[in-house]
């Protein structure tokens, strides 16, 4: 199940992605494969006025974090801490990356 937080927002469509990605200002939109492939989960976090998108890999690894034009706020920092508390009780998660991430910042 999702996490139940209230500023924490799953992107569960291909044009979510894309929105998130005009809206934020940074490119994830370029990892909507890894996306559609199930490798990579994304979140739209809001925290203390601020936004960002949070990336998971398929094990519930936080794999990077990222405010408007991918800089670091209180909203990332935040939405790192929690979504990554809640993928290290998906089964199977991993806390050592075993495959190269994407490379692609947001």
């Amino acid at each position: 199940p999702l996490p139940h937080h209230d500023g924490i927002r799953f992107l569960a469509t291909v044009g979510e992605i894309l929105e998130e990605g005009e809206q934020m200002w940074h490119c994830v939109a370029q990892l909507i494969p890894s996306a559609v492939r199930g490798q990579s989960y994304f979140f739209h976090v809001t925290y203390q006025n601020e936004e960002a998108t949070v990336q998971l890999d398929r094990s519930g690894r936080v794999v990077q974090a990222g405010g408007p034009l991918n800089q670091q706020n209180a909203a990332s920092h935040w939405g790192k801490s929690t979504l990554g508390r809640w993928g290290r009780t998906w089964p199977g998660h991993r806390t050592r990356r075993t495959a190269p991430p994407d490379n692609v910042p947001f």
